[in-house]
């Protein structure tokens, strides 16, 4: 027995099978339920962009949307799936969406449908009725697929988000970081490195403000929203901060950091390396608050 009887079908401005793209931590991975996005307005002509589960009567998802105030738009950098943002202009709101029919024949008339409503709720009187999508879902393989490959999403996403000015490279590669230093081999000698303005108080505030990259390669430092300049000075000449520093410098050295020095697109120096650190944590600090936080 279907679950939208022909006559329910029709009475929403446009609609179509869709999933949730979900945030676990800062990467982004497919909800897997069918889903189903539709729009409607209101008695008091407010539009209503909403999602919720094919089966259940109530959405999860309902969003009251003014003219002109949000968008939906392709992210192009997914390629194993076809993966939507809702855009909001207003704030930092964003949120994203697979589509779960078996082929993209109707996806681009429906987004235009999408915007069109947003832009002009007004078109949603003059035409009277709306536009359906009720196909099969994606076949099992490719969503399988585009669940294996969704763990790459996070860094490939970054690139579209405002703030962004290149890639944000996968958590995973933090972890390998961690797990390599734990193993390096440290010369005997242990002088001073002498790091200059590679890792001043801006630097360090950028790079320990960042949990993952923190844990990675200073484990031992606490959280702290901000520190001074003398503070930082203190800190890397503390005895535990110099001997990680050696350690960094050794695995650069030994060629053991190869995976993110490439995905840093830096040089194999400790300096140069840092630079990137502080470059790939502002990156990162840029595209959580404009696609979580800032208004």
């Amino acid at each position: 027995m279907s679950l939208f009887p022909t006559a329910q079908r029709n009475t929403h401005l446009v609609e179509f099978n869709a999933g949730k793209v979900v945030r676990e931590g800062s990467t982004l991975k497919p909800d897997t339920r069918k889903g189903v996005v539709y729009m409607d307005q209101s008695d008091d002509q407010l539009m209503h962009f909403y999602w919720k589960e094919r089966k259940a009567a109530d959405p999860e998802d309902d969003f009251i949307i003014f003219p002109d105030e949000a968008e939906l738009l392709r992210v192009n950098e997914c390629t194993t799936g076809r993966v939507y943002i809702l855009k909001f202009k207003s704030s930092s709101q964003k949120v994203f969406y697979w589509m779960q029919s078996k082929n993209d024949e109707k996806d681009e008339e429906l987004v235009s449908r999408v915007n069109q409503l947003i832009n002009d709720p007004q078109s949603a009187a003059n035409d009277g009725g709306g536009q359906g999508d009720l196909d099969m879902n994606m076949t099992q393989d490719n969503l399988l697929q585009f669940i294996q490959n969704a763990g790459g999403l996070s860094g490939n996403l970054s690139s579209s988000l405002p703030g962004a000015t290149g890639n944000v490279i996968a958590a995973s590669k933090w972890s390998e970081l961690h797990n390599t230093l734990a193993d390096i081999n440290v010369p005997e000698e242990q002088a001073s490195l002498d790091l200059g303005d590679a890792l001043d108080a801006d630097a360090a505030n950028a790079i320990l403000g960042d949990s993952e990259i923190r844990s990675a390669l200073f484990p031992f430092v606490s959280e702290s929203s901000e520190r001074s300049a003398d503070e930082i000075a203190q800190l890397v000449q503390s005895q535990q901060f110099q001997q990680r520093l050696q350690t960094l410098n050794a695995a650069l050295q030994q060629d053991a950091l190869t995976s993110i020095v490439e995905a840093l697109e830096t040089e194999k120096d400790i300096k140069s390396f840092l630079k990137a650190v502080e470059e790939q944590a502002k990156r990162k600090q840029h595209r959580d608050a404009d696609a979580m936080d800032e208004d």
